[in-house]
């Protein structure tokens, strides 16, 4: 260290560090450069990075756009003969052949509302021709069936294997929309006062199933809501415009259905002959004014509480 004297008196002191060697001070060099390059590279690739999620963005918003604008001119653009709304068909693969869209054909009709329709009027020939196409008799369906429906196999009933229906092990199964017309056909019924025999000659098994099917429809039409539409037309006997209820639809070939339903349901008697295998488990308990209804508490005892299956 070196130390002197200014004229003012006061004192200057200067501090010198040993000077190292060439070796390092290259080595120092060599180091500042590569830090230098690696700034460089980082702050490459974090403006390539803020680039590329520029670009998405642009493209995430082009697609909304371009998104919302077609679902706020979709509605708007009708075309000649177009169908909104078009039911898809639940199709099953049962072991025997069954109603597939292959077999099942769509097609574009006007549906009839003219009081000429046979299902409109009462009688015996109206009474034959809802008989025909309500037939809720079960048909086979497969394993593969039963879990796409949602349903556990394990509880899922089992057709006997002395019905011969095949190697595949074939479960009870109904079409739905079946039992849909068979609804339809008792409120039809109730409205013409049109009984039959057997346990629909009673009063509380008529209201307890009038109000199942009420409620079953109306799951149904909540479930397959579409969005067709009717216009309105001038008539010669109302002064305002009267609803034109003659709808062009796309429709499934219904009379398909029940030829399917005829050729491969099996006898609703033979069902009525199955019994309770042993190792199914605990059964479904229904519900009590059912059983009230068909005499169970005749011959058991009260089990207490609801059940959550009703017929």
């Amino acid at each position: 260290m070196v130390e002197w004297t200014l004229p003012l008196g006061k004192t200057f002191r200067q501090q010198y560090k040993p000077v190292g060697s060439y070796r390092e001070d290259r080595d120092i060099k060599k180091g500042n450069e590569y830090a230098e390059e690696e700034e460089l590279a980082t702050a490459h690739t974090a403006l390539q990075n803020a680039r590329t999620l520029h670009q998405i963005s642009i493209v995430l918003f082009i697609s909304s756009c371009i998104i919302l604008l077609l679902a706020a001119t979709q509605p708007w653009l009708p075309k000649p003969h177009k169908i909104w709304h078009q039911p898809k068909f639940n199709s099953i693969f049962p072991p025997l052949p069954s109603p597939t869209p292959t077999t099942i054909d769509a097609k574009l009709l006007i549906l009839p509302s003219t009081r000429g329709s046979v299902y409109r009027s009462p009688g015996p020939e109206a009474d034959a021709a809802w008989t025909a196409i309500s037939s809720t008799d079960p048909i086979p369906i497969s394993r593969a069936d039963v879990i796409a429906a949602g349903k556990d196999p394990r509880k899922a009933a089992k057709f006997n294997s002395s019905f011969g229906l095949g190697e595949e092990e074939a479960y009870a199964g109904r079409l739905d929309v079946l039992h849909q017309v068979h609804c339809l056909n008792r409120l039809r019924k109730e409205i013409y006062n049109t009984k039959e025999n057997g346990w629909e000659g009673k009063k509380e098994m008529d209201e307890l199933h009038l109000s199942h099917c009420i409620w079953y429809l109306l799951q149904n039409i909540m479930c397959t809501a579409n969005y067709d539409v009717y216009t309105h037309i001038w008539t010669d006997t109302f002064e305002y415009p009267y609803p034109d209820f003659n709808i062009q639809r796309k429709c499934t070939n219904f009379d398909e259905i029940v030829k399917y339903q005829a050729k491969h349901s099996i006898d609703q008697r033979l069902l009525e002959q199955m019994r309770i295998p042993e190792d199914y488990g605990p059964p479904a308990k229904m519900v009590r004014k059912f059983k009230e209804i068909h005499g169970w508490y005749d011959t058991h005892a009260d089990d207490g509480g609801e059940g959550d299956t009703i017929g």
